[in-house]
């Protein structure tokens, strides 16, 4: 492979980001980190945080590479959306690229007790 698609790293590298964002929601509805989320990111626990971002970055890469984020190109699920078809391997995608950010901040880069 000599390529790689811009739009499909970002789009995986956007729903990691976006599990990410959902775990410190859960640790902050469970008052197990205070701040908000730039806080929680680079004030509190930076060497995590920078941890986690390398391992999303990596993950991404790996996707893009491997050919799994071509699934969730932004281009191709509104073609998609808009021709009526709902595109399962896209759907798997999205989950694995969101379950993948959630799950890098739950192990790495998890809040401690306030």
């Amino acid at each position: 492979m000599t390529e790689l698609n811009l739009w499909s790293f970002l789009a995986v590298f956007g729903l990691q980001f976006l599990g990410m964002f959902m775990h410190w929601r859960k640790l902050k509805k469970q008052k197990r980190v205070g701040g908000n989320f730039v806080s929680y990111l680079f004030a509190d626990y930076p060497g995590r945080s920078l941890t986690t971002f390398a391992a999303l970055l990596g993950s991404a890469w790996l996707s893009s590479i491997g050919g799994v984020a071509d699934n969730i190109n932004p281009e191709l699920i509104f073609t998609m959306l808009s021709q009526g078809i709902l595109h399962v391997p896209s759907i798997g995608a999205v989950v694995a690229s969101y379950m993948t950010g959630y799950g890098f901040d739950s192990s790495i880069n998890k809040g401690a007790s306030l």
